[in-house]
């Protein structure tokens, strides 16, 4: 079974000065305006981030307007989150086993996380768990031409960061996420769309399979 990543003070710093990078840049700015848009409707309550590294979407989070708090299983992550932003909120926690009771958080979200986690479904059932209103999830979509190609290049280099991690398609997500709430007995209501098109791609829908970056919120349903 693959182990948690825990990511080293290597590559916690070059993680947060990846979004100085020109796509980096990009890349965030793509990404930011697709979560907004799915966290229009929803109330400005408690907001749990999964996976939080850095607390790059954390900070963003609490300027949108949330009661933002980040949990990581990487101490040197979450050192650079509190040097960042020490007035926020951040533990050292395994996402397999959420320190919260249930209904903690209206919110609970999870960015390029689940793909370093030992068991996607056990942290989705925990995120279910601690949530009332909804989930949200944003993956890298593993038929994307980015994807394909961080694989490649992945394999051709020892110690990579994306080295053996798993990469999910929309419909394999929306499935996971489905089953789970099934297995704990509730229902969610779910939405989706990608960002991060290839620039000679004319972008004609939001669901055009290709796109590099994908976002599922679910929404807590009716039994």
């Amino acid at each position: 079974m693959m182990e948690t990543a825990y990511f080293d003070e290597k590559v916690a710093a070059e993680y947060e000065r990846w979004y100085e990078t020109g796509f980096g840049r990009r890349a965030d700015l793509s990404e930011k305006k697709l979560i907004e848009e799915f966290l229009q409707a929803l109330p400005r309550g408690r907001l749990l981030e999964i996976g939080c590294g850095t607390g790059h979407f954390t900070r963003w989070f609490r300027e949108l307007g949330f009661e933002a708090v980040g949990v990581d299983f990487s101490t040197p992550m979450l050192d650079i989150a509190t040097r960042l932003s020490p007035e926020m909120t951040y533990l050292c926690a395994d996402a397999h086993r959420l320190p919260f009771k249930d209904g903690s958080f209206g919110l609970t979200v999870a960015i390029t996380a689940l793909e370093f986690v030992a068991d996607p479904r056990t942290v989705i059932a925990e995120m279910i768990r601690v949530s009332s209103e909804a989930i949200l999830l944003a993956v890298l979509n593993r038929w994307s031409l980015l994807s394909l190609s961080t694989r490649v290049k992945a394999s051709l280099r020892r110690g990579s960061t994306y080295r053996g991690i798993r990469f999910f398609s929309a419909r394999q997500l929306k499935r996971i996420i489905a089953e789970v709430a099934k297995e704990r007995g509730t229902s969610v209501e779910m939405s989706y769309g990608l960002t991060l098109y290839p620039r000679l791609l004319p972008v004609l829908s939001p669901h055009q399979p290709l796109g590099a970056f994908i976002v599922v919120l679910a929404k807590a349903g009716k039994q």
